[in-house]
């Protein structure tokens, strides 16, 4: 009488593409594909970070040693890395749900963000925020910083449903089937 089923991987390919970006102010679609790569792993088996690497050049993802990091857990829902510039430079930076990566900015336009954030959640897009923070060079780096980020952006990716899923799903409703849809993504998303 009832069918749950994930969505990434099953309903959809389970191949994210990056298919928009979205700088803060200061930042260009370059430097925020550059920043938004530095949280990522090539290890991570993540589609996400795949999708985030494979769109990336591949000297941007050299920009920085990793001194730190701080995975995403689906309790943090963010990745947070600690990275040290070629001239010494530390920097914090974080990617992962907007809701929590804008908790952690000085940003006095979050609604303005958030409405961003829904309008290619219901687009069905899959949102991320990535931010930054500088680091003094006598800052821990075994604690992650949590406040006093800068918003670089957003990255909106794509994930296509699989072939034969609408029929699918339509076949079994035909049949008295409940179809339910279990997934992490925002709510908009997977309303899409």
């Amino acid at each position: 009488t009832c069918i749950c089923s994930d969505k990434t991987g099953t309903l959809t390919e389970g191949h994210l593409r990056l298919a928009h970006r979205l700088p803060a102010a200061g930042m260009d679609d370059a430097g925020l594909l550059a920043t938004a790569a530095l949280a990522a792993r090539h290890d991570s088996h993540d589609p996400l970070d795949e999708a985030l690497l494979a769109a990336t050049p591949p000297a941007a993802e050299q920009a920085g040693t990793r001194l730190a990091t701080f995975p995403f857990t689906e309790q943090r829902r963010c990745e947070t890395v600690i990275v040290q510039g070629a001239d010494g430079s530390r920097l914090a930076v974080t990617k992962g749900a907007p809701e929590t990566v804008l908790a952690r900015c000085n940003a006095d336009d979050s609604m303005a963000w958030s409405g961003e954030v829904a309008r290619y959640a219901a687009a069905g897009h899959k949102v991320i925020a990535c931010a930054t923070r500088p680091l003094a060079s006598d800052d821990a780096i075994d604690t992650e910083p949590v406040a006093g980020y800068r918003l670089a952006g957003l990255l909106a990716f794509e994930d296509p449903l699989r072939d034969g899923v609408r029929e699918a799903v339509a076949n079994c409703r035909q049949a008295g089937i409940r179809v339910v849809m279990l997934t992490g993504d925002h709510p908009l998303t997977a309303l899409a």
